[in-house]
């Protein structure tokens, strides 16, 4: 029998303000009109081998599943980027739940490497860089051009859940991993606009902004699956 191909969606996400984390609930805070809460990868038909490759990158607080076809790819509440069952606890006591399907014009496997890849660097989700949606016109970012700030520069440019999920799947489409390194590459990927005053960098992206481009630009569409019906997105803002 032969093998169903790899299919690759992106999943938004809002819990219960009682289920989230100190930094969970601060990001609450910071979203407006109740808007999507994280950004996740999911990949679907993960075969063998490749999920071989996840285990050394498994959630931490959960034993490693070698029969699972069905894994996202997250940060966790720790603030570093892991790989998880997608049927798991995580996902499944989440208020609002979307899935949006990744287009043709990225690659999966692509992009499942580009995760892995991403995993391997362990890069951290600092709190600060929240800051960055709440504050757009003075990104935090800015300031750690100037001055010394604990981020992570090595191999990855400091992210959130959505720019880390954006900056996935630029490097998708790009030639080479700039994107991953780069919020100059990824933006220019992602045909996102730069400019000063508005969102310089992708940790400027809210869940939802990020969203919203990839829906614009056509690189996503919503998916419907199963028992958890998609709600239009005008609803989340009131």
């Amino acid at each position: 029998m032969r093998e169903r191909d790899m299919e690759a969606f992106v999943v938004a996400a809002r819990w219960r303000y009682g289920l989230l984390t100190d930094i969970g609930k601060m990001s609450y805070w910071m979203r407006l009109k109740g808007e999507y809460g994280h950004l996740g990868i999911r990949f679907k038909n993960v075969d063998r081998a490749s999920l071989k490759r996840l285990e050394p990158y498994w959630r931490e607080d959960s034993d490693f599943d070698p029969t699972v076809t069905d894994v996202s790819f997250d940060f966790m509440s720790s603030l570093k980027v892991k790989f998880q069952k997608y049927s798991g606890l995580y996902y499944s006591s989440a208020e609002v739940l979307h899935v949006y399907k990744i287009g043709q014009e990225v690659s999966v496997e692509e992009l499942f490497e580009n995760c892995l890849l991403i995993a391997e660097t362990n890069p951290v989700n600092r709190w600060f860089y929240r800051l960055d949606a709440l504050f757009v016109c003075c990104p935090c970012r800015a300031w750690c051009l100037c001055a010394p700030c604990d981020v992570d520069t090595e191999g990855v440019a400091p992210s959130t859940c959505a720019a880390i999920v954006l900056r996935a799947i630029a490097a998708s489409l790009e030639d080479g991993k700039g994107s991953l390194d780069s919020d100059v590459v990824a933006m220019r990927a992602l045909g996102m606009k730069r400019q000063a005053w508005s969102r310089y960098f992708l940790t400027a992206h809210t869940p939802l902004s990020a969203i919203e481009h990839l829906l614009d630009t056509g690189l996503v569409k919503l998916y419907r699956e199963g028992k958890i019906p998609p709600v239009f997105l005008t609803m989340l803002r009131y």
